[in-house]
């Protein structure tokens, strides 16, 4: 197996890049989290994704009125 150089990639998989405006405001808080940018921004649109999910199983599982 032969190792790439270089970092290893985060959260256990390669990762592209992407850029995001935003006001200042919202970037100054992302910054300030323990977590780091990164990983904030990541968790908090897992969560988002998850609830979507969730609205969306529920949604199919309604019965119609």
């Amino acid at each position: 197996m032969t190792k790439k150089p270089g970092r290893p990639a985060l959260f256990g998989e390669a990762m592209i890049n992407v850029t995001l405006g935003m006001p200042d405001d919202i970037r100054n808080w992302l910054f300030t989290q323990p977590k780091g940018a990164n990983a904030t921004l990541i968790d908090l649109v897992k969560e988002a994704m998850e609830k979507d999910r969730e609205r969306e199983q529920s949604a199919a599982f309604s019965l119609p009125a």
